[in-house]
């Protein structure tokens, strides 16, 4: 029973730290006592703080209360309380009204009364704590973690049931194995079901929350997976019924109970622990990497933990035609507004970088449409192979990196040129075709486009490293599931100085509705953003903000969690397979064992001998190395578990071989214990 107890503790607790680790990834602001999760999509009034009045009278009339997650300026996570007096109601005003609030408990009263207020656009979303478990098991960075844990505790189970099997084979010749079946079944379940929960029990304590979906979702995936562990349990005990249904009760008896079937499916598990446990320390290492290249950029991302991404509606779905064309003076008032809101920001407030999209496609479009004889674009002769290496950017941009990396080198900007083009030295040969390329990308025309007199150069030193912020716009780094390689060296950045445009001249269309415009794709420093939107009128397109930095941070968390569960298979999967390597070999020697003690006591050679009883493992592990390689295409790291797995089985032989010495006299006589 205390094995039984030690293997369902184990697995118990294994199963609940991948299980928090997974939950974290869905995000852990899910924590209050909520049904409802509100999100305000949009704002079209001109007053904030009357409008998150009116919110708080209404939910006070309604008897909900709204908890809305903020973080403070120094990036701390809180959270804010409408519809109850508070501290943070002040700090909840001074935050953008769009975003997401999750509500107490859902109300009619409160819906229709939000209904009314024209001012805001809302979507509800009912909260089901079902949504975790299913995230789990299926779309969960640890999912493979949670099967493959399953699977052991299967393995693992059998391997205790078989270590009593001389136990069971009693109760099978006295009538009564299907009683010692259903008390075994029940001794997992019951041990299952108290650690189950003791550990809902502390992981609802360690929140101080009882009913917040966070709570009640890890009760219920864990739940689930309890229940998953009995049935495993249950599987586990009629597997171990059928093996002692197909030996002889005497050769159980005699300790010879490992018969082909009962062999093959102990060594089909150590087979598959080894390809498994492969494929885990092969994934723990490429995961490392990541978590190590994650950390790395973490320190830089920090430098901006004060800046945010806004999302804007810049409202063309309200202002376009019957043949779905823009409404010509809605487009000339929108890029004077963008240009007036790009043009607002000091240089430090405003970083923009994104790469360059003139690739062999467009560099065929802008030609076809330089060499038409209406056209008033300049043709110039291009190169779009360089496009990999030029980044546009902002002033902000090239500040922060001489932050970031002090012995940078950008040289003097000249303050009167529209673009500085900073060029590493050993790239200064292609200096034209770069001035063409951007050119080009801008699509200027004759007469008031960008023209090689608009440039400033800058020749800089090789192997400049420069942090690129690439936080995937038009999508959050969680979604996008991998954040992209950071630094970069001997990029061409080309700083537009959007102080220098003027919403008279053509070449404003180009920068502004090129991949050259900054507008709603810009880090901005937070205190900046809402005093400039309402400078520029532009407050009610405001949608939301992320705060990259802090998504990134997360990022960081998702990749530990994901790195933790491979881990915690590692360990699993290496207990367990020792523990059933140690149960296979020490019965197959015991089945053989007369015979390797009497070659001992008449001087034969018991080496033929053993390797006949150990070729089928030794084989079977190279097999499994082999298949390892063709799915990791590590080769070395497979030959390294390969040899340890070999050391390890001639650790247990050498063990069983003294075992057998040391009882020379009971295994001739057959009464060997």
């Amino acid at each position: 029973m205390k094995l039984r107890g030690i293997v369902s503790l184990v697995m118990a607790v294994l199963l609940s730290l991948i299980i928090v680790g997974s939950m974290s990834e869905v995000g852990q602001i899910i924590r209050y006592p909520a049904s409802t999760k509100m999100t305000i999509t949009e704002f079209l009034g001109k007053n904030k703080v009357e409008t998150f009045n009116e919110i708080n009278k209404l939910a006070k009339e309604s008897g909900i209360i709204i908890y809305k997650p903020l973080v403070t300026d120094d990036g701390s996570p809180v959270t804010g309380k409408l519809g109850v007096e508070q501290a943070r109601i002040s700090e909840i005003k001074n935050r953008t009204l769009t975003g997401d609030y999750y509500l107490s408990h859902d109300s009619d009263q409160f819906r229709q009364g939000i209904a009314t207020m024209s001012v805001l656009k809302v979507n509800y979303l009912r909260l089901s704590p079902f949504v975790f478990p299913l995230f789990l098991f299926s779309q969960s960075a640890n999912a493979p973690s949670v099967w493959i844990l399953l699977a052991v505790f299967f393995v693992s189970v059998y391997a205790v049931e078989m270590a009593y099997v001389k136990k069971g084979m009693i109760y099978r010749s006295l009538g009564r194995l299907s009683n010692y079946l259903l008390r075994n079944i029940l001794v997992y379940s019951t041990f299952l079901f108290v650690i189950g929960g003791v550990i809902i029990g502390i992981f609802a304590l360690s929140q101080a929350s009882v009913d917040s979906v966070y709570v009640i979702g890890f009760a219920i995936s864990f739940g689930i997976s309890i229940f998953l562990l009995m049935l495993l349990s249950f599987f586990a005990n009629i597997l171990f019924a059928f093996v002692l249904k197909t030996h002889p009760v005497v050769s159980i008896l005699k300790n010879r109970y490992v018969n082909r079937f009962g062999g093959a499916v102990y060594m089909i598990s150590i087979l598959l622990s080894m390809i498994i446990f492969t494929l885990s320390i092969n994934a723990s290492i490429k995961t490392a990497i990541h978590l190590r290249d994650y950390n790395q950029s973490i320190s830089k991302w920090k430098s901006i933990k004060n800046y945010v991404l806004p999302s804007f509606d810049d409202g063309e779905g309200l202002n376009v035609d019957a043949n779905h064309m823009l409404n010509q003076e809605y487009l000339v008032n929108q890029i004077k507004s963008e240009l007036n809101f790009n043009q607002s920001f000091s240089d430090g407030d405003f970083i923009f970088a994104r790469a360059s999209a003139f690739d062999k496609n467009m560099e065929k479009y802008y030609l076809e449409a330089a060499a038409n004889p209406e056209s008033r674009i300049a043709q110039v002769k291009t190169d779009s192979s360089l496009s990999s290496q030029i980044m546009y950017v902002s002033r902000g941009f090239i500040l922060m990196n001489e932050k970031l990396f002090p012995k940078n080198s950008f040289g003097e900007t000249n303050s009167s040129k529209l673009i500085t083009i900073y060029i590493p030295k050993s790239l200064k040969k292609y200096t034209q075709s770069i001035e063409n390329n951007v050119i080009a990308e801008t699509f200027p025309v004759v007469t008031s486009g960008v023209s090689s007199g608009d440039f400033n150069l800058s020749i800089i030193p090789d192997n400049q490293e420069v942090f690129l912020f690439d936080f995937n716009p038009g999508r959050t780094p969680f979604m996008a599931g991998n954040l992209p390689k950071q630094t970069a060296r001997n990029k061409i950045l080309v700083q537009v100085n959007y102080k220098k445009l003027s919403s008279l001249t053509d070449n404003v269309a180009g920068l502004m509705g090129g991949n050259t415009t900054p507008y709603g794709t810009a880090l901005i420093y937070k205190k900046e953003l809402l005093k400039k939107l309402n400078e520029n009128n532009l407050q009610n397109q405001l949608v939301s903000v992320d705060n990259i930095s802090a998504d990134v941070e997360q990022l960081s968390k998702t990749v530990t969690t994901e790195l933790q569960g491979t881990i915690i298979v590692m360990i699993s999967v290496i207990l367990s397979s020792l523990f059933i390597l140690w149960k296979y070999l020490g019965n197959l020697y015991l089945r053989f064992s007369k015979v390797l003690v009497i070659h001992s006591l008449f001087g034969g050679n018991e080496i033929w001998q053993e390797i006949k009883i150990l070729s089928p493992i030794l084989f079977g592990s190279f097999i499994s190395a082999g298949i390892s390689g063709y799915l990791t295409g590590n080769w070395f790291l497979c030959a390294i578990i390969f040899a340890l797995y070999v050391v390890e089985i001639l650790v247990v032989v050498l063990m069983n071989k003294w075992h057998i010495r040391e009882k020379r006299v009971q295994i001739v006589k057959d009464s060997l214990e």
